[in-house]
């Protein structure tokens, strides 16, 4: 059975009409164009910094492309000529965090800045932090060095609404067992070193032939530890270099044998190549070459070196008229897995189309459909582009659970339905089990906005602040419909392409991202909220009171 998800990924919200600079598709007057200078310094010496690319990115392809000048050595930097817009204004430099235009923290966004015809921002100013470093060295439980260990730093944030460890950053270890993880943003870190399974050796017998199994190096959480629960984490300030050393102790491992069986034709063998995925998120953080083999001549398989854990087996394989796709779960305990069969079934060719209602600013061939499983493996994904009539071919999809994706979306649009054959599976999900359909996703221009002014208690504009509009009841197929942006630097925030309903407005002043997609989280909040119902193509103005940081604690 498959079934997909649906996933509404949008740009950054824009100005309402009325108040949005004039339209890009005429060109611009001369007296019309904007000047934006500024400054780049070191935050803790005060000292301008050359070399630094700063990057003036528009909120909107309508609004141009991305244009970046590098500081000189006064760190100063300038853009002149720029037709007036919403930007992101970004500087980078190696050695040093990447930094908005008013960002303070890690947890808050940048400011939006709004350059109105003939305004010239002279005042955009930058104190680069210096970035962290994690190091250390690697050693076997008999102190040598050990080399190809894939060391990552890890820290608390939210996906898809669930609080998990993501990768911040990571490194190798090189022939003297040492890695090094630079840029870091200060902040809190957990760090686990997992020993590349393409490089194992050795073997050991126990009294049961059953339990013949491979000796390894299990992963390892600073400062020693099998589980992120039990991990001691270190927090980074800026500028920091500090040493994790990791000793990576001897652990049993087992073998995945099994057979392949094409089910396509009667006692058909097919080969192809088969990939053993962890099922859990942290552990496919090290996804390495070593999990991936081929299928032997008579259909047989083996993975060796596999740790005690739940891993999902992918498989793909094929000719010139057809592709066949492969899952089958395996969980590894105590002792070596043997009789595992894989079947090979037709993958799906998916063919389908965008058909756009209202004033879509946008173009067709400009957006992306995919599908990710939804089975907890975050590998193996299949997608398609637009043609300008809006059609696509999405091409051997394996059977599996999936979320689709639509990228591309112009900030005015939403995802007002998905038809499979006859059905409506907007609400419901889609399996397309049974029969090549078209996939049909209807994207609405007329999204409703919301637009106003970010205020403290004093009645003073803040700019820079997190505004999220949550959704009271999310449609159980349509994830991530939370809309988000920032105040810019007069204190005035605009959402757009929101899908009718009725939704809670807040205003944080600090807020991890993805947070509001919590609804756990979210509870205490509800007060803070004020309650719009949109409709579509609505435009309403409510403005918002900051939530300050010590409230978020």
């Amino acid at each position: 059975m498959l079934r997909v998800v649906l996933i509404l990924l949008c740009t950054a919200s824009c100005l309402f009409a009325q108040d949005a600079p004039p339209a890009q598709g005429n060109p611009v007057a001369e007296k019309d164009k904007c000047v934006v200078e500024g400054k780049v310094v070191d935050a803790v010496t005060g000292g301008p910094l050359r070399k630094v690319i700063v990057t003036l990115a528009p909120m909107e392809r309508r609004e141009g492309r991305p244009i970046s000048v590098t500081t000189d050595a006064d760190g100063i930097f300038a853009f002149k000529g720029v037709d007036p817009g919403r930007f992101h204004v970004i500087a980078s430099r190696r050695g040093y965090v990447t930094q908005q235009y008013g960002q303070t923290t890690l947890n808050r966004p940048g400011t939006i800045l709004t350059l109105q015809p003939g305004q010239q921002a002279r005042d955009i100013f930058f104190r680069l932090q210096a970035g962290a470093v994690l190091s250390g060295r690697v050693v076997d439980e008999d102190g040598e060095p050990m080399a190809y260990v894939q060391v990552n730093a890890l820290r608390q944030g939210y996906r898809e609404g669930q609080r998990t460890l993501l990768p911040a950053g990571f490194g190798t270890t090189n022939d003297l067992g040492e890695y090094r993880i630079f840029g870091l943003p200060p902040g809190e870190y957990f760090v686990r070193a997992a020993f590349n399974r393409n490089f194992m050796s050795g073997t050991f017998v126990t009294p049961d032939a059953d339990q013949v199994g491979d000796s390894t190096y299990a992963p390892t959480f600073y400062p020693g530890v099998p589980e992120a629960s039990q991990a001691t984490p270190i927090n980074l300030h800026a500028s920091d270099d500090v040493r994790a050393n990791l000793t990576l102790s001897p652990a049993r491992a087992f073998s995945v044998r099994g057979k392949v069986i094409n089910v396509v034709g009667p006692g058909n063998t097919s080969r192809g190549s088969l990939t053993l995925i962890p099922r859990d998120e942290i552990e496919q953080f090290s996804f390495g070459p070593g999990n991936n083999i081929g299928v032997n001549f008579d259909g047989t398989f083996e993975f060796r070196h596999v740790l005690p854990g739940a891993y999902m087996i992918q498989g793909r394989t094929g000719d010139d008229k057809n592709q066949y796709s492969a899952r089958q779960p395996v969980d590894v305990v105590d002792r070596n897995v043997a009789n595992v069969v894989v079947s090979f079934r037709p993958a799906s060719d998916i063919p389908g189309r965008f058909t756009v209602t209202g004033t879509f600013r946008g173009r067709l061939q400009d957006l992306n459909v995919f599908l990710r499983p939804d089975s907890g493996v975050r590998m193996g994904g299949s997608g398609a582009s637009a043609k300008t009539d809006g059609s696509f071919l999405i091409t051997g999809v394996p059977d599996d659970i999936y979320r689709l994706g639509v990228s591309g979306l112009t900030p005015n649009a939403y995802i007002r339905s998905v038809r499979y054959g006859p059905e409506d599976v907007t609400e419901r999900g889609l399996d397309p089990a049974g029969g090549r359909q078209s996939l049909d996703i209807v994207i609405s221009a007329d999204g409703g906005r919301i637009g106003g002014l970010v205020t403290d208690k004093d009645q003073k504009a803040q700019p820079g602040i997190t505004v999220v509009a949550v959704p009271d009841q999310p449609l159980r197929w349509i994830a991530a419909t939370s809309k988000t942006t920032s105040s810019d630097q007069n204190g005035r925030f605009n959402l757009q392409g929101l899908r009718p309903g009725r939704y809670r407005l807040y205003a944080f002043e600090e807020i991890e991202s993805g947070a509001y997609d919590d609804p756990q989280f979210m509870k205490k909040y509800l007060d803070f909220g004020k309650s719009v119902d949109v409709t579509e193509n609505s435009q309403q103005t409510i403005d918002a009171t900051v939530i300050p940081r010590e409230e978020n604690q």
